[in-house]
């Protein structure tokens, strides 16, 4: 006769312990009827709350560090006290219960996320005592002030003229390095590559011409649709060759003959990360 087992990260196994506890993590079938945050939960005091690795301190992983919050909240039916909408009235028979669980459950959030991201939260004076308003909150604070960030990044990048630097090196070194630093906080890449590439031909046509000329030739007759073919890897091997060419000629109107090597260097640390 076939045996059944219940699959699990090996790692949970070694916090959890002996068999009783995890069974005891396993949340119970769905109940039936109407739901609020008191439905299957368990008593004050007979759950335990797992510290997170690693804790919330980038903001553009609310999204991410929620889910996973969530998701071990839920294996001790204790999830749908993260639901603003489900919260009980006041008049609710076991109020208490839900007070003394979502207040647990909100330091536990707090405890798992940087003093940094907290004191943002803390400070913009919403309610969040309990988990429900303090998810509710956080996430609304979050987003306003992730899409400011957003905003700001965008605008260091493609409001940037040739015309601001002494030299074209430096301002082909200055969007590459922004530009990598964007796609590495966003993980998805924030800014397409093909924007990138229109700015730098827009602001060195007039200074490398046969350049660029050559590379949109290449590029109008090498891909058969740029903004789905052309990548980050394709933008980067422009951008070197853009380097490397700008190293040994003086475009005209650039200010300083010997400032081309000492840029170079000074950039090295921005490429690596």
């Amino acid at each position: 006769m076939a045996s059944h087992h219940t699959s699990m990260h090996p790692d949970l196994k070694d916090v959890i312990g002996d068999k009783q506890a995890f069974e005891q993590l396993q949340p119970s079938p769905s109940p039936k009827g109407p739901i609020d945050l008191l439905t299957d939960a368990p008593e004050p005091g007979t759950y335990t709350l797992y510290q997170m690795k690693p804790i919330l301190e980038d903001s553009m992983d609310f999204d991410s560090w929620l889910e996973c919050a969530s998701n071990l909240l839920h294996a001790q039916n204790l999830h749908h006290f993260l639901d603003i909408c489900l919260r009980p009235n006041t008049d609710h028979p076991r109020a208490q219960k839900w007070i003394i669980i979502s207040r647990d459950i909100q330091k536990w959030l707090v405890s798992n996320m940087s003093v940094e991201i907290y004191s943002m939260i803390r400070d913009a004076g919403y309610d969040i005592q309990f988990a429900d308003s303090f998810i509710f909150n956080a996430r609304r604070i979050i987003n306003t002030t992730t899409l400011a960030a957003v905003g700001q990044t965008l605008d260091g990048i493609v409001w940037l003229k040739k015309d601001d630097f002494q030299t074209c090196l430096e301002f082909v070194i200055t969007i590459r390095d922004r530009f990598r630093r964007s796609n590495k906080g966003t993980g998805a890449g924030l800014i397409h590559p093909l924007i990138i590439f229109h700015i730098l031909v827009h602001e060195l046509q007039g200074k490398i011409p046969v350049f660029i000329k050559s590379k949109v030739a290449e590029l109008n007759g090498g891909k058969e649709n740029l903004v789905r073919d052309f990548t980050v890897e394709d933008l980067n091997m422009i951008i070197d060759e853009i380097v490397s060419l700008l190293t040994f000629v003086k475009p005209p109107g650039d200010n300083q003959v010997g400032m081309y090597r000492g840029v170079r260097a000074a950039s090295t640390p921005n490429d690596q990360n």
